[in-house]
C-alpha cells in the first residue's frame, strides 16, 4: 500500500466535525473587544471594538462593526461590515476566520493632520464558550488601509496588526 493511499484512508477515518450546533442560523451575537497599551511611543493606546452579527446559516455570520482607537497623538474611528466563518469542533473551543471592510478616519492632535481610508481586515481567532450564550475570544487581527490612519510609534501607518481579547454574548 503506498503512502498516499494510507494517508487517504487515515483522513477518511477521522470523524468529521459536528454541525455548528453552538452557533445555529438566526442566532445573533454582540461582541466587545479591544486592547489597552500603556507604553506606546505616543502614550497610552485605547482600542475598543464593537460588533453585532447575525448568523445567516449555521456557523456563518455577517454584521456591523465599529472601532475607536485613541492615544496622546492620534484619534481614529472606523465603521463597516464583517463576516465570520466559525468551525464548531464539538468542544467549547470554536476557531473562526473573519474578513472585514470598513471606512475609517484619523486625526492628529499634534499636527492637525487628518486622513480617511478604506480598510480591509482579516482575523484568525478562537472563541471559548463559558456557557451556551457567553464566550471569551482571542484573535490575531491584521488590517491594511488606503492611507496612513493607524497610530504608530513614528506617526501613522497604513497597516496594523494586533492581538485582540473580547467577550461575546449570543442571543
Amino acid at each position: 500500500m503506498n503512502r498516499w493511499m494510507l494517508l487517504a484512508a487515515l483522513a477518511l477515518a477521522i470523524p468529521a466535525p459536528a454541525p455548528a450546533s453552538l452557533l445555529p442560523a438566526e442566532m445573533r451575537e454582540l461582541a466587545v473587544s479591544g486592547l489597552l497599551d500603556f507604553d506606546t511611543g505616543a502614550g497610552t493606546l485605547v482600542d475598543f471594538d464593537l460588533f453585532f452579527g447575525y448568523f445567516v446559516t449555521d456557523g456563518v455570520e455577517v454584521g456591523l462593526e465599529a472601532a475607536i482607537r485613541d492615544d496622546d497623538v492620534w484619534t481614529f474611528w472606523s465603521a463597516g461590515l464583517r463576516a465570520e466563518r466559525n468551525f464548531d469542533l464539538g468542544t467549547e473551543f470554536v476557531p473562526y476566520l473573519g474578513l472585514s471592510l470598513a471606512y475609517g478616519e484619523a486625526e492628529s492632535e499634534v499636527s492637525d493632520d487628518t486622513g480617511s481610508a478604506a480598510i480591509l481586515g482579516g482575523q484568525v481567532g478562537v472563541k471559548y464558550f463559558l456557557t451556551e450564550y457567553l464566550a471569551l475570544s482571542v484573535a490575531l487581527v491584521a488590517e491594511a488601509a488606503t492611507d496612513d490612519v493607524f497610530p504608530a510609534d513614528d506617526g501613522a501607518d497604513n497597516t496594523n496588526a494586533k492581538i485582540e481579547l473580547g467577550i461575546r454574548c449570543f442571543f
